[in-house]
């Protein structure tokens, strides 16, 4: 897990990129191209494009004026299954012009048995 500021636009359904879902914002690209690659070379999914949120739930960080949103925070997991859901907290006062970004994921603890 990590940081990763960019902005991802919708994902164009002829598009044959396997790191993100169908559920971007829609918005002009800045850093998308290599965000999208690093998530392509180590085979992880951007989980904030999986899941299909009100508009009000996609926006992470807002201009003084209330003009414009960006969603420009992403969490990235190792595969679709893991990422069981992934939105903006809209409830809590961080303080800032950001709001807090929350993934629900599921972790496989089976733990394959060492040989002795």
């Amino acid at each position: 897990m990590g940081d990763f500021n960019a902005k991802i636009e919708k994902k164009d359904k002829h598009s044959d990129t396997q790191s993100m879902g169908p559920f971007g914002t829609g918005e002009k690209i800045v850093r998308k191209e290599r965000l999208i690659n690093f998530a392509e070379e180590r085979n992880l999914i951007i989980a904030n494009t999986l899941f299909q949120k009100p508009e009000k739930r996609m926006w992470i960080g807002e201009s003084p004026d209330g003009t414009i949103r960006n969603q420009n925070d992403f969490i990235m997991t190792s595969g679709r299954k893991m990422s069981k859901d992934c939105g903006v907290i809209t409830n809590i006062d961080t303080g800032s012009d950001h709001r807090m970004v929350r993934a629900r994921i599921v972790i496989n603890s089976r733990l394959e048995k060492r040989q002795t």
